[in-house]
């Protein structure tokens, strides 16, 4: 979000001065009770939710569907795909390979062969997980089936745990004759510092255009490469929970994927805010719905699970995870949200089909040696932190070829070059809004702050509609009408406010430095 302290920094760039009266020159009077500060988050959360309500009606600003052929639709949406894959991070360049690599047997039926395996993915990051290939027909169909985050491939084998037998998906395609691949993916457990795994490698690979979706997107995508490199005719990609999420992401960004099923994911993003932290993409509700990522898998198959069974999770409040739920779908919304998917792409002719899980048959199987899942998992979590390191390592190099075409010969040619970067920065990293600013329509306050030298105000100011700035300005007493000077914005930490850094109210860490520069000679203006 735009900062508004630029706001606050150009409104107080004017002649000032001081003098003994209840509120500023020129400007109306404060008269606001209670806590501002609270006010002022209150009006941004409205301001936000708002914001997120009228974002679908926005979003379609960023299409132009071309539905004169499958393959001018698939043309007409690949800038949206290549956005969708910069957003979730797909960056690295995956590692070829032959073939998995067998780590050992598992388990085995009279149908087919479980085996434990690992490939490389990118870096020194790889995946593990479980590989099943049928005893007799000749493979024409690859399927790769994800986990919910605190699923085991083993669980969807039914080779440990206690799913239900239509919840056993690695099983039920194995049963059918074809060829299947689990990943393992990160789960949600709490292991570091009371943060879940999970938000664990997200926070790192955030701050690096990386994400941990993105990641677990790689690991499938190379299990198609394999299928692809192999010449099977048929790939398939399928999860449920926080596996649905990740086979319906890969879906919508690579071409190659036949079929995608998700069962325990799609539904309205509306309120993806409140969800664990790992499923925070930056500017994903600008364009993207679940209806619109579905609209990237299209014309391709699209298959929905008409249960509404998904993940049920809690993240409390009190730990140092970002507090968060997950609950069963909404009928109704996940029913709205295909319905707006059908409206959009019925131009196409094209629908996303919706189906009830049936209960399979089930062959039996004999385990032979257990994989130690605690220990695979380790070893995930592992090689994804270390490659955060290692991207953080190399980030000053990666920086300087970013910045490689800014020109510091002359002044001019600096401004002139510096303005694209300029606005990567306002768009991607802190993002905007397209709204102008209101007149400011200052109002003020004076406030007692037990200091002689200066002279304190409490101040608002309006920014957009509902939405305003809130902070203390502090005036030097010796200023001269007419008088300009510099304006020094003295912004508090996290948990701070205005009052802490002007020696009103806990202000040991700040040593009142707004105060102390004011009676300096420099005008000063702590904001909210």
């Amino acid at each position: 979000m735009k900062t508004y302290l630029t706001l606050a920094i150009g409104l107080l760039t004017i002649n000032c001065y001081s003098q003994s009266i209840e509120t500023f020159s020129d400007t109306q009077p404060l008269t606001w009770q209670g806590d501002i500060a609270s006010r002022l988050i209150d009006s941004c959360d409205v301001f936000l939710l708002n914001e997120i309500d009228l974002s679908i009606e926005k979003r379609k600003e960023y299409w132009q569907r071309d539905f004169s052929s499958k393959s001018s639709y698939e043309k007409s949406i690949a800038g949206n795909r290549k956005r969708f894959a910069e957003i979730i991070g797909l960056k690295e360049k995956r590692t070829s390979f032959s073939n998995p690599m067998v780590i050992n047997k598992v388990a085995e039926s009279n149908q087919f062969t479980i085996e434990a395996v690992q490939w490389p993915v990118f870096g020194q990051v790889n995946s593990e997980g479980l590989m099943i290939t049928p005893k007799s027909a000749k493979i024409t169909h690859g399927i790769i089936v994800i986990p919910d985050a605190n699923q085991t491939p083993e669980e969807l084998m039914g080779i440990t745990g206690n799913l239900t037998a239509e919840k056993q998906l690695g099983r039920v395609y194995a049963e059918k004759g074809f060829q299947v691949l689990i990943p393992a993916i990160i789960n949600r457990e709490t292991k570091y510092k009371k943060i879940t795994n999970r938000e664990f490698i997200y926070r790192s690979a955030f701050e690096l255009g990386r994400h941990i979706i993105g990641y677990e997107v790689q690991k499938v995508l190379a299990g198609v490469d394999w299928f692809t490199n192999k010449g099977v005719q048929n790939i398939t990609v399928s999860g449920w929970g926080e596996g649905g999420l990740i086979a319906f992401y890969s879906g919508a960004v690579d071409t190659r994927i036949d079929q995608t099923f998700v069962s325990g994911y799609f539904s309205s993003r509306q309120n993806v805010w409140q969800e664990p932290a790992d499923r925070n993409i930056f500017g994903l509700l600008e364009q993207f719905g679940d209806a619109e990522i579905a609209s990237m898998v299209a014309p391709r198959e699209l298959i929905i699970s008409s249960d509404n069974d998904a993940p049920i999770v809690l993240i409390p409040e009190g730990n140092e995870s970002k507090p968060a739920r997950l609950k069963n779908l909404e009928i109704e919304e996940v029913a709205n949200e295909i319905k707006r998917l059908n409206s959009m792409m019925a131009g196409l002719n094209w629908k996303a089909s919706k189906i009830k899980p049936e209960k399979p048959k089930l062959s039996k199987i004999e385990t032979i040696a257990l994989t130690d899942s605690e220990n695979r998992h380790n070893r995930l979590m592992t090689q994804l932190d270390m490659h955060n390191q290692w991207l953080l390592t190399e980030s000053p190099y990666t920086r300087k070829k970013f910045m490689s075409n800014m020109n510091t010969e002359s002044i001019d040619a600096f401004k002139k070059s510096i303005e694209p970067y300029r606005t990567i920065f306002e768009n991607d990293v802190i993002g905007k809004f397209d709204y102008s600013l209101l007149p400011s329509n200052a109002r003020t306050r004076k406030i007692d702050i037990g200091n002689d030298k200066v002279t304190a105000y409490e101040v608002v100011l309006d920014v957009y509609e509902n939405i305003f700035a809130y902070g203390i300005l502090i005036i030097p007493n010796d200023i001269k009408k007419g008088e300009k000077r510099p304006v020094v914005v003295c912004q508090h930490g996290l948990e701070g406010r205005p009052q802490s850094t002007i020696g009103k109210e806990n202000y040991q860490g700040y040593k009142a430095f707004t105060t102390d520069l004011a009676t300096k000679g420099y005008i000063t203006f702590a904001p909210q």
